[in-house]
Parts: C-alpha cells; sequence; structure tokens
C-alpha cells in the first residue's frame, strides 16, 4: 500500500506542474479574447457616439420648433385674455350708458352714441389683436433639413 501512495504521489508530482503550465496557457487565452472584446467594445461606443451626435441637431430643431408653440400659446391666451377684458369694459360701459340714457328718457335720441361705443369697443379689440399678432411675428420657426 506504501507503494501505491508513493506511485501516486510521484505521479501527482509530475502531473501538477503540467495542469498548472495547462491553466497558465488556458488564462493567457482567456484574457487575450477579453483584450480583443475590449477594443471591440470601444470601436462599437465610438461608432454609437458618432450616431447620438449626428441626432443632436434635429433633436435641437424640435426643441426650437416646441418653443415657439409654447410661445404662441402664450400669446393666444394673452390676445383672449385681453379681449375678454375690452369686451367687459366695454359692455359695463354701455350698460352704465344705457341705465343713464334710460332714466333721462333719451334712449332713442342717442341710438348714434350707441352705436359709437360699439365701434370704439369693436376698434379697441381690432387693435389688441392686432397688437398680439405683431408680438407672436418676433418668434418665426425656421426650419433647415441637413443632407446626410
Amino acid at each position: 500500500m506504501d507503494q501505491l501512495l508513493g506511485a501516486i504521489a510521484q505521479l501527482f508530482r509530475y502531473l501538477l506542474p503540467v495542469a498548472g503550465v495547462v491553466a497558465l496557457v488556458y488564462l493567457a487565452i482567456l484574457f487575450k479574447k477579453v483584450i480583443e472584446t475590449l477594443k471591440e467594445f470601444d470601436k462599437t461606443l465610438a461608432i454609437v457616439n458618432e450616431q447620438v451626435r449626428k441626432l443632436d441637431t434635429p433633436l435641437e430643431t424640435i426643441e426650437n420648433v416646441s418653443k415657439s408653440v409654447d410661445d404662441v400659446n402664450t400669446k393666444a391666451r394673452e390676445v383672449v385674455v385681453e379681449t375678454a377684458k375690452s369686451l367687459d369694459k366695454g359692455s359695463k360701459q354701455v350698460k352704465e350708458w344705457l341705465a343713464d340714457k334710460k332714466a333721462d328718457g333719451t334712449i332713442k335720441e342717442n341710438v348714434e352714441k350707441v352705436k359709437s361705443v360699439a365701434n370704439d369697443v369693436k376698434d379697441t379689440v381690432v387693435e389688441k389683436v392686432n397688437e398680439k399678432r405683431e408680438d407672436r411675428r418676433e418668434f418665426p420657426v425656421y426650419h433647415s433639413q441637413e443632407e446626410e
């Protein structure tokens, strides 16, 4: 039995260094493949980075269009609010005037004055709308197409 164990020990003394060398060769091959993979990964990242940079210009255009739409929306809201205020103010003036004339009994005589007040209100509304249109024209949208 001692001879058998001695022979096995002798065999492993020869096989252990060989197994170590084989393991080192496999590790070297593995590291080589990992390095090659990392080089390919760097190339892939460079290509992806280039493609992302190509998207910057269209995204910038979309951002500018979005800002223009927001500006137009804001101006439209302002026009509606100003128009509503003008109509409210004009209607209050007409009501007060009619109440005064009704109290005086001279409504029929002053029909032309009612028309004048209505025209003034209309002119005010048209003027406000035109002002807002001019403000809106301050934000032009430019479209450009990039050839690839």
